[in-house]
């Protein structure tokens, strides 16, 4: 990649020292295989730790009670990020925030139970057909203003 076309700003963020910096996170196994884990964007920071929203996320589908999820950090009253999950039921399910958190809690521990969990019968798409987080995350600071 050469550079963003006609977005000079975007790509010095982008490109540094030759090198493309997608802010993905991933690994390199002993074969070299590379797996992607996460964004860094998607990350939410916690006082003690960070929480990779893909893992918990992960955890969430695994529940038959649940079609789809996007997980992001949304500020407290305090400043500090606080776990938010938003869950598209699967039909005719009758999961609750309780039995979501104690999968969480069983699978990766009380550090990933999300504080705030809200129902919803569709997940807002960005035009790559991904969950559009920014989006919620908006919409879970209205709620809660």
């Amino acid at each position: 990649m050469q550079g963003y076309w006609k977005k000079p700003e975007l790509t010095a963020q982008a490109m540094q020292d030759g090198w493309l910096h997608t802010r993905d996170l991933g690994r390199l196994d002993a074969d070299g295989y590379l797996t992607v884990l996460d964004r860094m964007n998607d990350m939410v920071s916690l006082l003690g730790g960070k929480v990779h929203t893909s893992e918990l996320e992960n955890v969430l589908h695994s529940h038959p009670g649940i079609h789809h999820s996007a997980v992001f950090g949304t500020p407290d009253t305090d400043g500090m990020d606080k776990i938010h999950a938003v869950v598209v039921p699967a039909p005719d399910s009758t999961v609750d925030e309780a039995q979501l958190r104690e999968l969480v809690r069983a699978e990766l521990g009380e550090f990933y139970a999300p504080v705030h969990i809200t129902f919803t019968t569709r997940l807002p798409l960005t035009e790559a057909g991904k969950p559009d987080k920014k989006l919620l995350r908006e919409q879970a600071r209205n709620a809660t203003a």
